[in-house]
């Protein structure tokens, strides 16, 4: 009936009605439908971690990207997170503009990371903005896999950066990610030679060179120009005498580095025998002293590799080279944290914290026993190669003689005999001739003084025949010893200029008093040891400049300046004047 029709509940479809035996009723209701969805959105990612090696690698595949895709991979990858990034998307018109083309190209409209809205019912294209500091894209290969990447959706391939949304249903979201990681830091290199001509270091655990520092075992050595495998000198060290301090004596020259030990590269020095033969070669060796990072970097030492060379010749330079990953004989000191490695790279993974620290490298000429008497030879052209962070620097020093006169062709190790030197400059002294006043003579008798009256006869004006010129003067005024903070430069300055011209000590003329001067100066009171060590009662030479060698050094220069020899002997100790 129609009151059954109306009362009926209302379906979307119609009724089935079959066996009618009577009149039926069927109301329609017409609605009007939604209109289908006519945009879509994409949700982009960006995944960045630090190591290339953790990036998918999906470009010969992968699984579908949806939402979770990119926190599930920073969930499980430790080295990753996601970061803002700008994306960018064009219609299915539009062609690659290069995988690796900066800025936003022509038809693409950027969106920054999270949702962006796209036409539907048609393939949609998608791209990330090209950041240059990071890793390339390696284009449409599924092989080439150190690259960046980018998916979405079910297009899960290649290295390319141009991924399409196909098809693209009304009112969906789809999900794209971006994987990529920064480009490996360029390292660098660079070089500098540092000539050397003497002490470069102003004290121990101070970088530079210190040749010599502890006086009780030194031998005598001179920069010269006898042998050279860099430039045209090199450091001599002159035959070993164990007078000294008896067996004792050796040549000692300590380049002070302080640098972590991962960051050294290798070490290398040239060696020449002198002398006796090939067989001293085990006499020119090399010590590194180095320290666990628990110890204190200007520590004596933890560890002393010993670098003994294997062979040696008198007639050219041979090169020894340290390699910190290579095996050597190691001291242990009794105070070290841990038993020292036989490769010294080792030393970093002992050290508890801290950093391990080689503090000083020396080479050396002699053993302390008198195995080693009469030996010498050369060093030069020692090479370090340090790596700071990614940078690696390569220095050469190279030993030579200080150049006495500057302004003569050639190295003059010492000034020419009958030239004096002033700043670097030698020239022969001027002498000027004596101007002699002719006498005059009267009343016709020979001049010259006559017993008597009369006149006439006496010399006028300078006739005595002496030079005239610059009268010489004290020449050193000041006491100096090793350490000194009274130590005058000028004077020092001068007193190694004397030992150069006396003593052919070779000094450079820097206003230092160090140990290569007192060296000198030590050699000086032994040679003149009657007017120096003697008054003291005294035989051995003590390397301070003081009254004695003060004097020595005054009357050697000027005679007549110098004065009598000195009587009141006051000892430096209890001398309140000095330091």
């Amino acid at each position: 009936s129609l009151s059954a029709a109306q009362g009926a509940t209302m379906t979307s479809t119609a009724p089935d009605y079959t066996n009618f035996t009577g009149d039926r009723y069927v109301i329609v209701v017409n609605q009007a439908c939604p209109a289908a969805p006519t945009t879509s959105s994409v949700s982009a990612t960006k995944v960045v971690c630090t190591n290339e090696a953790d990036l998918p690698n999906w470009g010969a595949g992968g699984p579908d990207i949806t939402a979770t895709t990119a926190t599930n991979w920073v969930a499980e990858h430790k080295s990753c997170s996601i970061v803002p990034w700008d994306f960018q998307w064009a219609p299915s018109s539009t062609g690659n503009p290069g995988d690796n083309t900066l800025g936003t190209p022509e038809g693409w409209s950027a969106f920054v990371s999270g949702l962006a809205t796209v036409p539907a019912n048609a393939l949609v294209w998608v791209r990330e903005k090209i950041n240059s500091d990071y890793i390339p894209f390696t284009g449409a290969s599924s092989s080439n896999n150190v690259s960046a990447e980018m998916y979405c959706s079910n297009d899960v391939l290649n290295y390319d950066n141009f991924d399409f949304i196909n098809p693209v249903e009304g009112g969906h979201t789809y999900y794209c990610v971006g994987f990529n990681a920064p480009k490996a830091p360029k390292k660098t290199t660079s070089s500098s030679t540092v000539v050397v001509t003497g002490n470069t270091s102003a004290g121990e655990n101070l970088l530079g060179w210190m040749f010599n520092r502890d006086t009780s075992t030194q031998t005598p050595f001179e920069f010269n120009t006898g042998a050279s495998s860099i430039g045209s000198g090199s450091l001599f060290v002159k035959p070993i005498t164990n007078t000294i301090n008896a067996n004792n004596d050796k040549f000692v020259g300590e380049l002070f580095l302080l640098t972590p030990v991962s960051g050294l590269n290798n070490i290398s020095y040239d060696f020449k025998i002198g002398a006796p033969d090939a067989t001293a070669k085990n006499q020119f060796y090399m010590n590194v002293y180095a320290n666990f990072g628990e110890s204190s970097p200007t520590k004596f030492y933890d560890c002393r590799y010993n670098v003994v060379p294997t062979v040696g010749s008198t007639g050219g330079f041979t090169t020894v080279t340290f390699d910190p990953t290579q095996s050597y004989p190691v001291t242990t000191r009794s105070n070290s944290p841990h038993t020292c490695p036989a490769s010294p790279s080792g030393m970093q993974a002992l050290s508890a914290s801290g950093t391990a620290v080689v503090r000083v490298v020396a080479i050396n000429v002699g053993d302390t026993s008198g195995s080693d008497t009469g030996v010498s030879g050369y060093f030069d052209k020692v090479i370090t190669s340090i790596t700071t962070g990614l940078n690696t620097h390569t220095t050469t020093y190279d030993f030579e003689p200080v150049d006495m006169c500057t302004n003569i062709q050639g190295t003059q190790t010492t000034v020419p005999e009958g030239m004096t030197v002033k700043d670097g400059v030698c020239s022969t002294p001027v002498v000027e001739t004596p101007t002699v006043t002719t006498p005059t003579t009267t009343g016709g008798g020979r001049s010259g003084s006559r017993r008597g009256g009369g006149g006439g006869g006496s010399v006028l004006g300078a006739s005595t025949g002496q030079v005239l010129g610059e009268s010489c003067g004290v020449y050193l005024e000041k006491f100096l010893r090793v350490g000194s903070k009274k130590n005058d430069t000028d004077q020092t300055k001068k007193l190694q200029t004397f030992l150069n011209k006396w003593m052919n000590s070779n000094l450079p003329v820097t206003g230092f008093y160090g140990n290569m001067s007192a060296a000198a100066v030590k050699a000086f009171q032994a040679k003149y040891a009657s007017d120096i060590l003697t008054p003291w009662k005294i035989g051995a030479p003590t390397g301070l400049v003081y009254y004695t060698t003060l004097h020595k050094v005054n009357e050697l220069e000027c005679p007549e300046a110098a004065g009598e020899k000195p009587t009141n002997l006051v000892d430096w100790s209890k001398n309140p004047t000095v330091q």
